[in-house]
């Protein structure tokens, strides 16, 4: 019986140094029919395609990606996905995965190539449901006859088995297939019988030509950066250009600069892009050209000049201007110094508005021209100064006394003063402020007053002066109670009749009266506060009163040492004497280092003069020792 099954497969061709693929429908002979002298089943089942149309902005292909035209152009050698389930029968089949497979976009085309390397693309064969025996297989005549490269058997079952390309495999002709056969004991409906996977549209090449064909695209891909680098500064330099030709366009109203300005950054914006997706030098270059034109066109130079407007707006503002100077040349209420003020206001805001108008646009030069806060200082500056000299005076005295009562109010608020430099600071504050109201009450003129008033506020707060900041007040309260601490440490040092625990009990004493003092200091926040704990002499007596001479005179201590040795001596003896165990020669002996002890402490004792430490080391000692004679 003949079957026949229809697939589809593709037919290599070179164009060129490329392998090229065509689709094609083939019939393949299964059943009882023999290929090529073997009992095959043929399976010619769709691999990764080697070769994929892309349109020009394409960086990925069959899960290949990379991150520029350029990258693409160059390619890289990567691990195309696994195909599986090839050739399958029962629950058996073959994995197939092409590893460090050259991919790249070519440069003319602009379609994505994929090339076996020969000698270093691997070719990862999976037996799948069993430990099949698989084999990769070569033709250098278009499939007509297949040399087996090599035939391994799986390790274990679903084991893979790596196959290397061959370096000497006809690069120009060849076709690569991979064969794996079946084994019927696993019952699981495999019928044992050799299967193949011929992988379609595989195009080999050699180490050699894959170099070369990488130098060629890295030089294009080089000569594309540097011109995208160059495209996009120009654009840069372009846009820039235009932007400052816009804005510097004083003719422009704001809706025709916002206009134009929105119109050169599209055509910047399109312009920056137009390039990206392109891979080689001319492309760009012929980007720029047209992109630099569009953002050129961008700007429209404006039809008139303002330079007759803002002349004509300033004409009005000085009329405006002239009249107000008149006006405050005649009004008789008006002080020199005070017509000499109103004239500088008038100037003043005459020029901020030629200023204005000089910076003015088309569109708002007339409400630059009017605009109220400068107009108005213009037409008021004659209003400003029409108080009269009562009403002068009347205001000077209030102002004296609200100094007054200011300055009073930082010198009642200062924490770093005492109570008696307020007192002195707040009676030259009352002087200065009498002086200067004595004064605004005998002026006849508007000038006088404003000048003694000026005195006044600079003479009032004069007085005030802050004292020594708390903390460093702090700080000299506690150097104070530390040197009458560290003086009567001193003394305790020096106090022969005290023992050297009786001193380190007093020094302790000494400190804890110290820290007592220095924390009511570090709690006072007021300068008075401050004096008043640093003054209380409880604080300083306390700390002095830790000192007290020795309890017992030096004959009372001298007396208990030696009345202690002595009672050790008797002790010592009679432990000696009424021991049995010891030899009379023993006895004696002993009795003698215990006499010898004695009078080595006694001697010491005598010898330790006034120190009461001296007195009761020699005591202690005498007592160990006298105590180990026995």
């Amino acid at each position: 019986m003949r079957t026949e099954k229809f697939n589809e497969h593709y037919k290599m061709y070179k164009a060129g140094k490329q392998w090229l693929f065509a689709a094609i429908a083939s019939f393949a002979l299964v059943g009882g029919v023999s290929l090529a002298g073997n009992n095959l089943h043929v399976n010619f089942l769709p691999h990764t395609t080697m070769m994929a149309s892309a349109d020009d902005a394409s960086l990925s292909f069959d899960g290949v990606t990379f991150d520029t035209p350029e990258e693409a152009l160059v390619g890289r050698s990567t691990d195309l996905a696994p195909v599986t389930g090839q050739a399958a029968t029962g629950k058996q089949s073959i994995s197939y995965q092409a590893k460090n497979v050259y991919v790249r976009r070519d440069a003319k085309t602009h379609q994505f190539v994929a090339n076996y390397i020969a000698g270093k693309t691997v070719i990862t064969l999976t037996s799948v449901g069993a430990r099949d025996t698989m084999s990769l297989q070569t033709s250098s005549d278009g499939g007509k006859n297949w040399t087996t490269v090599k035939e391994v058997q799986a390790a274990e079952k679903d084991g893979s088995v790596d196959f290397d390309v061959p370096a000497s495999i006809d690069t120009n002709n060849a076709m690569i297939r991979v064969t794996y056969i079946s084994d019927s004991s696993q019952g699981d409906g495999s019928d044992g019988k050799e299967h193949d996977y011929t992988p379609e549209n595989v195009a080999i090449i050699t180490a050699d030509a894959q170099a070369a064909q990488q130098k060629t695209d890295q030089a294009q891909a080089d000569a594309s950066l540097a011109q995208k680098k160059t495209t996009q500064a120009n654009f840069d330099a372009e846009y820039a250009k235009v932007q400052g030709e816009i804005n510097g366009d004083t003719g422009l109203t704001t809706s025709q600069k916002n206009a134009q300005l929105t119109a050169a950054k599209t055509a910047y914006d399109n312009a920056s892009a137009s390039y990206k997706t392109f891979d080689n030098a001319a492309d760009t270059q012929n980007a720029e050209t047209t992109g630099k034109q569009n953002i050129d066109n961008a700007y429209q130079k404006a039809a008139e000049t303002l330079d007759q407007q803002r002349e004509d707006a300033k004409a009005v503002v000085k009329s405006r201007a002239d009249q107000a100077n008149s006006d405050i040349e005649n009004n008789p209420n008006m002080t020199d110094a005070e017509k000499t003020a109103a004239k500088q206001q008038v100037k003043d805001a005459q020029d901020a508005l030629d200023g204005n108008i000089d910076n003015a646009t088309a569109d708002n030069i007339i409400s630059v021209r009017d605009e109220s806060t400068n107009n108005g200082k213009i037409t008021g500056a004659n209003n400003n100064y029409n108080e009269k000299l009562s009403d002068r005076i009347t205001d000077a005295v209030n102002k004296i006394e609200q100094d007054r009562k200011d300055a009073y109010a930082k010198v009642d608020k200062d924490p770093t003063l005492t109570s008696d430099e307020k007192s002195k600071q707040e009676a030259a504050i009352d002087q200065a402020a009498q002086d200067a109201t004595a004064k605004v009450k005998a002026d006849t003129t508007a000038q006088t007053v404003v000048d003694d008033l000026s005195n006044a506020d600079t003479n009032i707060p004069a007085p005030y002066k802050t004292g020594t900041p708390i903390p460093t007040q702090r700080d000299n309260a506690n150097q104070d109670f530390k040197k009458i601490a560290d003086q009567t440490i001193n003394d305790i040092n020096n106090d022969s009749s005290l023992t050297d625990d009786e001193k380190q009990q007093q020094r302790q004493a000494v400190a804890a009266a110290l820290t007592k003092a220095q924390q009511a200091i570090n709690d006072s926040n007021t300068a008075d506060d401050i004096n008043k704990v640093r003054n209380n002499v409880d604080y300083s007596n306390a700390i002095k009163n830790a000192h007290q001479a020795g309890a017992e005179t030096l004959d009372d201590r001298k007396k208990n040492a030696q009345d202690a040795i002595n009672k050790a001596r008797q002790e010592t003896e009679d432990k000696i004497k009424n021991d049995s165990k010891l030899s009379t020669k023993q006895k004696n002996d002993q009795k003698a280092a215990a006499e010898d002890a004695w009078n080595t402490a006694n001697n010491a004792i005598n010898a330790s003069g006034a120190d009461a430490q001296a007195i009761k080391d020699a005591s202690d000692t005498g007592v160990t020792n006298i105590d180990n004679a026995y």
